[in-house]
């Protein structure tokens, strides 16, 4: 896969486009649309890392919420349908998910156990989208961990929210994933 941030913002674009067609196509098992999303995840995984992470926590979630509601009987989703959801989604992400694990195989994960590791992990992700020379006069930083935390708490109580008034949709996922990356 490529690195950079622009990189990372065509695979966020692409990733988006991803989910969509998932929530589509995830009705279907045909052949054709199953290659067809698997050349889009694999496009995906090409383009950068995060991307395909966004795109694949997405549809994991919209998958985990269409659990929760059928469990909760709050539908009527069948056991099939539910079953199409998990296999189109496995079946489209498969081939990228080999690709990152011979990418990971080849590289190797590095682990440390000193307490320096979340910063090497922070550093590691800076470079990886291109943002490492972005926050670094004080004012700036300030301005973008109030920005990111008024994003977070937003977030946090949007969820709280949904899931007190038993309003959490399958829909919702998508916009998770667009709060959170």
């Amino acid at each position: 896969f490529f690195k950079g941030f622009w990189n990372c913002a065509i695979s966020f674009a692409i990733g988006y486009w991803a989910i969509m067609w998932w929530m589509k196509n995830r009705y279907t098992l045909a052949v054709s649309k199953l290659l067809a999303g698997s050349l889009l995840i694999s496009l995906l995984y090409f383009s950068h890392l995060l991307g395909l992470a966004m795109a694949l926590g997405a549809v994991g979630g919209m998958i985990f919420i269409e659990l929760f509601i059928y469990l909760s009987k709050k539908n009527n989703l069948s056991q099939q349908q539910l079953l199409y959801h998990c296999l189109s989604a496995l079946f489209i992400f498969l081939p990228a998910l080999i690709l990152v694990g011979f990418y990971l195989s080849r590289v190797g994960i590095q682990s440390t156990s000193s307490t320096l590791a979340p910063q090497k992990l922070l550093d590691q992700y800076l470079i990886l989208t291109g943002l490492q020379n972005i926050g670094t006069k004080p004012f700036e930083a300030i301005g973008i961990k109030l920005i990111a935390f008024s994003f977070h708490f937003l977030l946090g109580w949007g969820i709280y929210r949904k899931i007190k008034s038993r309003q959490l949709t399958v829909y919702d996922g998508f916009f998770l994933a667009f709060l959170v990356f």
